[in-house]
């Protein structure tokens, strides 16, 4: 049941949508990539509500292993922290 709920047009899904929509959220980067092959459709791992960066070639797993992404990530987190 959990997998089907993940579906797009799924009810529990849209009301989830909406939720956070109307939530606070803390400054979120979202980073995705076009080539995601354990999420589809690939978009919908973009955040209407946070800043949303384009990742180059990467499979889903390969993220966690390249060198690219993680400066990425660093640059990220260090534009951020620097306002506090």
């Amino acid at each position: 049941q959990a997998a089907r709920d993940m579906l797009p047009g799924n009810a529990w899904l849209a009301a989830l949508a909406e939720w956070e929509e109307e939530s606070e959220h803390p400054p979120t980067v979202a980073l995705f990539t076009y080539y995601d092959n354990y999420i589809a459709p690939q978009e919908s791992s973009m955040l209407s509500w946070a800043e949303n960066e384009v990742l180059p070639a990467h499979g889903h797993v390969e993220m966690y292993f390249s060198r690219r992404v993680a400066r990425q990530v660093s640059r990220a987190l260090r534009s951020r922290t620097d306002r506090f």
